[in-house]
């Protein structure tokens, strides 16, 4: 989940027995978010400052920073140097994120080993976005723990919601509701649950052409 506070309550309430997984998209989403409001305080002080070469230099690495290091370009790798050249705070920020983002990618008990280790840094870093961010992690540590034990994330239901959302706006003209549900794909599909309804009852669209008008 999200995190939000009302899906907790909603699944305390409906499925006691159930264990909440927090989403690592969304988890990865606050150190990113952080990130960025570092990045703009720093970009704040500078132009007060103004020194140009400085400015100069700090100017645009927002998507230095926010990508991962995998997709960089060449530009954008040596933006990145010089942020850790000009800027420690900023520079470490970016650590900070990139090492929160990795510990999804691990398993296990060493998966909450480093979980840990990333909240003690946090907590030590004295970037108040993050000393912020520390806090929320650790209100959500359990659900954060349950995710990287049982290796679980809504990455694909998200990607069938958008299926169907697109499928909802390709959709129009349809004179049966429960129709889109047979032009899913067929793995997408098996997903949904067996629809009560015959394949007979169907009743498919009628494409209708307006005759233009002189």
């Amino acid at each position: 989940a999200d995190a939000a506070e009302w899906i907790a309550s909603v699944v305390a309430n409906r499925c006691p027995n159930a264990t909440l997984c927090a989403d690592p998209f969304h988890m990865v989403k606050w150190c990113t978010e952080a990130l960025d409001e570092v990045r703009k305080e720093v970009w704040r002080n500078v132009k007060k400052i103004g020194v140009p070469s400085v400015t100069a230099r700090i100017k645009g690495c927002r998507y230095a920073l926010l990508k991962n290091p995998e997709n960089l370009t060449t530009r954008q790798v040596a933006t990145l140097a010089k942020v850790a050249k000009l800027n420690n705070p900023l520079y470490r920020a970016y650590l900070l994120k990139e090492q929160f983002r990795l510990i999804f990618k691990l398993r296990g008990v060493e998966a909450i080993t480093a979980l840990d280790a990333w909240c003690s840094w946090a907590r030590r870093c004295q970037i108040p976005e993050f000393v912020k961010l520390y806090y929320r992690i650790v209100k959500h540590r359990e659900s954060i723990v349950a995710t990287l034990t049982n290796r679980l994330s809504n990455a694909l239901i998200e990607s069938t919601n958008t299926k169907l959302r697109l499928l909802m706006r390709m959709g129009f003209g349809f004179r049966f509701h429960r129709q889109p549900h047979c032009t899913l794909p067929a793995r997408s599909r098996r997903l949904l649950p067996r629809p009560t309804w015959s394949s007979e009852s169907m009743i498919y669209p009628r494409i209708c052409h307006k005759s233009r008008t002189n």
